[in-house]
C-alpha cells in the first residue's frame, strides 16, 4: 500500500500484490473491493476440484531450492521443515501452515509462489 501511496506502483500493481497476498483468503479479497474503483474489482478465481497430484520430483526440487537459498541461514530451512512436520502431524491446519510459511519466506516471493503450487 505504501508503494501505491508514494506512487512507486500504479493501481494495477497494487491490486496484483493484494491478490497475491490474499490468494488463499477469498473473504479478504472480496472485502478489499470496497476500497477499489469498480473497474479494478477483484474476482477470486473459481474453485477447482482437488485433483492436484504432487509430483515427488517437483517437491524434491522445491525443497532443494529452499535449502540452497538459505544455506547461510540453515535455521530457516530447519524451521520450514518443522512447519511442514507440524502440518503433517495435524498440529497446524492448512491456513496456519500457510501463514507461517508466508511469514518465514516473506522476502522471497518466488519461494512463496512455488510453495502455493503444492497447496490444494
Amino acid at each position: 500500500m505504501k508503494d501505491y501511496q508514494i506512487r512507486r506502483i500504479d493501481i494495477k500493481g497494487m491490486v496484483a500484490r493484494v491478490e497475491k497476498l490474499f490468494k488463499r483468503h477469498e473473504d479478504l479479497l472480496l472485502k478489499f473491493n470496497n476500497f477499489l474503483p469498480n473497474e479494478f474489482e477483484i474476482n477470486p478465481p473459481p474453485k477447482k476440484p482437488n485433483t492436484q497430484v504432487v509430483d515427488k520430483e517437483d517437491a524434491k526440487n522445491y525443497l532443494a531450492k529452499v535449502k540452497i537459498r538459505f544455506q547461510s541461514q540453515p535455521y530457516v530451512y530447519d524451521l520450514f521443515l518443522d512447519i511442514m512436520s507440524m502440518f503433517k502431524n495435524k498440529d497446524k491446519n492448512l491456513d496456519e501452515m500457510y501463514e507461517m510459511v508466508v511469514s518465514l519466506l516473506e522476502d522471497h516471493p518466488d519461494l512463496i509462489d512455488g510453495f502455493t503450487d503444492f497447496l490444494p
